[in-house]
């Protein structure tokens, strides 16, 4: 009875600690749903929501390799696939999530300490600013956290029972931790020496050994042979880690921000960094190459500025270990100034690293010893690792319950052991406090504004212009010269109609930056307003000789050029056969390219280009830079009209050729894949008269009219419904 009762009482402190979690993050989430934050995703968490709503769609082997680990993606889709791709769903995941790490942070504290150790920990889990902030964030981190402490516990009871199934079920969870974050895997190393430690000999360790790596094995060799399958690529994950590892190691890395050298910057895609890997091999590559590529540029670069290195390495293990939170998309700091919970909480990491140090201190020499040296191995491998790349808060999201347990012991200890040789230890809290608080290595000048901007374009997208100018000038003041300020702000007067002001903030952003495509391509686009064709073509011919991949500069190219009434045809037709070429056939590029050939009269020309598109096909779901937007532009859904498109023109045209039967087929498909498509009814109509099918004529008329009351052009065909 007593035993039962005590069982109680441990489950009723869990239940409140966890209904305190749910608590705190149920307000949290109704708080944020009416910001306007809520909907302004970044790069990353757009790159899975769009993912996860391919895969819930049906793609789900996907169509090349990986260059995210998947099963954090590929959970978001199940949840996508049942409720629907909703922000909410994606949110109550992340709340699940964190609900479970928060028991497990009790369970491991309880495990490791005791019961008090537990139930702090939990408590300040529960209330911890970042790990509430990103469960609700479409990110992996909390999900690898939670994957963390699972391996942690099945570490520790095969650490204590010496069991093989133990070193099994520990190699399933470390390996489903590495499909979701592939740095898990440099835990192998610590779990080997431990248990040749603790076993003595190597030849008892062995059985243990290799079931723990058949364990990883068969999740991470599950997703290896997806990649071998799909695009004959041996990636063992992910391709991502070549080209993070040189954001981490180059000329310009400073510790925290995921940018690289010149003209590519913070806004560099996937397919200038292929195409650049391919310049230097000379020969195309996939994925996996173009991450070997990036490893082996970062490797020549710490082998060729060995002091430069070390030096940026310890900077980036100080950022680690330091109170500030660091976000490369949104600035933390004046979101969590706008949540109450946030802004009066004080937790912060430098508080709990100075305790967790006590709590090291205190443990390693008591019965806590087996657990605390293995929470140790996990942060120092895990640190010293990531550090290798750069430093982010989310990276250290998957620590945060670990140092949570080791603080609350400290906590623990310093308050039940209230005496002067507890009293002395203070002094060292306090040191290691000011050591993570206090800027010991100087952190990068000024800041970045790029959560700023990320908010500008949330508004400039939505056509909320004088919003969007607002959050851009903010900014400018935190730096001027920042790529795409002053164009993003060129880009507002210029939608407002205020083109001398567009002009003016356009030439200031070429004099800051110019190797970026995007202000030729911009000022292109004011000088084709102004009937400018020579001085656009030549601007934007400058922008695709920087960046021969971008879509809108090959576009208004072609504009540019088909506007110039000196231009011959083949010229055209020449350019737009390169452009098609150099954007991978991408449909939007070449319906606009058929449009400029079929007003120049070139029908034959612009039906090519039209079947063109038809065939055409979007990059690989997995290296798609349209993924990282806020319009995934290659989804079924946004490419199904510009196919309908395609058949339209292909219908116009066979109808201005004599091809009625054909002009009829076309407009119908267009019809069927875009029923919004007013002109292919239009077409559809014509047709069905011309060749003398009244009755379905006035089908379609009937159809259209009810869907399009006010069309003009509908209403001057024959057949239009009277009134």
């Amino acid at each position: 009875m007593s035993l039962r009762l005590r069982s109680w009482q441990i489950d009723r402190a869990l239940l409140l600690v966890v209904a305190l979690a749910l608590i705190v993050r149920i307000g949290y989430l109704l708080f944020y749903s009416a910001l306007p934050d809520w909907d302004q995703l970044t790069v990353d968490n757009y790159y899975h929501h769009h993912w996860a709503v391919s895969i819930s769609q049906g793609n789900i082997f996907g169509d090349t390799t990986y260059f995210r680990a998947p099963f954090y993606t590929y959970c978001l889709a199940g949840v996508y696939a049942i409720f629907g791709p909703s922000l909410w769903a994606a949110r109550l995941l992340g709340l699940a999530i964190g609900l479970i790490s928060v028991a497990l942070t009790y369970v491991i504290g309880k495990r490791i300490f005791n019961r008090a150790v537990g139930i702090l920990a939990a408590i300040v889990h529960s209330v911890y600013p970042v790990l509430v902030y990103f469960e609700s964030e479409l990110l992996l981190d909390s999900l690898f956290a939670l994957l963390l402490q699972v391996t942690f516990l099945w570490w520790l009871r095969w650490r204590e029972r010496q069991r093989p199934a133990d070193a099994l079920i520990t190699g399933l969870w470390l390996g489903l931790a590495a499909i979701t974050r592939p740095t898990a895997l440099i835990l192998i190393a610590p779990m080997v020496v431990l248990h040749l430690a603790s076993v003595g000999s190597f030849r008892p360790a062995l059985g243990s050994i290799v079931r723990l790596l058949i364990g990883v094995s068969l999740l991470v060799g599950a997703v290896f042979v997806r990649n071998l399958v799909v695009a004959g690529d041996p990636v063992l994950v992910a391709s991502q880690g070549g080209i993070n590892l040189y954001i981490g190691n180059n000329d310009i890395a400073d510790g925290v921000s995921a940018r690289l050298p010149e003209p590519l910057g913070y806004n560099w895609q996937l397919r200038e960094i292929t195409a650049l890997a391919e310049s230097a091999v000379g020969t195309q590559l996939r994925p996996g190459e173009v991450s070997t590529y990036w490893t082996n540029e970062a490797i020549r670069w710490m082998a060729t500025h060995p002091g430069t290195f070390v030096k940026l390495y310890l900077t980036k293990l100080y950022y680690s270990i330091c109170s500030r939170e660091a976000s490369n998309n949104r600035d933390l700091k004046l979101f969590f100034a706008s949540v109450p919970l946030f802004r009066y909480n004080p937790l912060s990491f430098g508080i709990l690293l100075a305790f967790a140090v006590i709590g090291i201190a205190v443990g390693v020499g008591g019965k806590s010893r087996p657990g605390i040296v293995i929470l140790i191995a996990v942060i120092l491998f895990y640190t010293a690792v990531v550090a290798l790349f750069f430093f982010n808060s989310r990276f250290r999201v998957p620590l945060l319950p670990f140092y949570i347990i080791l603080s609350a012991a400290g906590a623990t200890h310093l308050w039940t052991r209230r005496n002067l040789r507890s009293a002395l230890l203070l002094v060292p809290l306090v040191g290691l406090w000011l050591l993570s608080s206090y800027p010991v290595i100087s952190l990068p000048r000024g800041g970045s504004p790029t959560g700023l901007l990320s908010k500008g374009l949330h508004h400039y997208a939505d056509r909320n212009y004088r919003e969007a100018l607002r959050w851009f000038h903010r900014a400018a003041a935190v730096d001027s010269t920042f790529p795409e300020v002053n164009l993003n702000m060129g880009a507002c007067h210029l939608r407002m109609g205020f083109a001398d002001s567009a002009l003016y903030y356009f030439n200031r952003e070429r004099a800051f930056n110019p190797q970026r495509a995007k202000v030729y391509i911009n000022l292109a686009s004011l000088q084709l307003l102004n009937d400018q064709y020579e001085q656009a073509a030549t601007e934007a011919e400058r922008a695709v000789a920087l960046n021969p991949h971008d879509v809108m500069a090959n576009r208004v190219l072609l504009r540019a050029v088909a506007a110039r009434k000196s231009a011959p045809d083949d010229s055209l037709t020449h350019l737009i056969g390169i452009a098609a070429l150099n954007t991978g056939d991408d449909i939007y590029l070449l319906n606009e390219a058929a449009i400029l050939l079929s007003q120049r009269g070139c029908i034959k020309e612009a039906g090519q280009v039209l079947r063109r598109a038809m065939r055409s096909k979007p990059p690989p779901i997995e290296m798609d830079d349209a993924l990282f937007k806020r319009q995934f532009r290659n989804s079924p859904q946004l490419r199904r009209p510009q196919l309908a498109l395609a058949h339209y023109q292909l219908g116009y045209l066979a109808g201005l050729s004599g091809r009625p039967e054909e002009a009829i087929a076309q407009s119908h498909r267009a019809v069927t894949l875009d029923p919004s498509l007013v002109e292919a009814y239009v077409n559809l109509v014509s047709g069905y008269l011309s060749t003398g099918q009244a009755r379905l004529a006035d089908s379609v008329m009937a159809v259209a009219a009810a869907r399009f009351p006010s069309n003009p052009v509908l209403r001057k065909l024959p057949n239009y419904p009277a009134q």
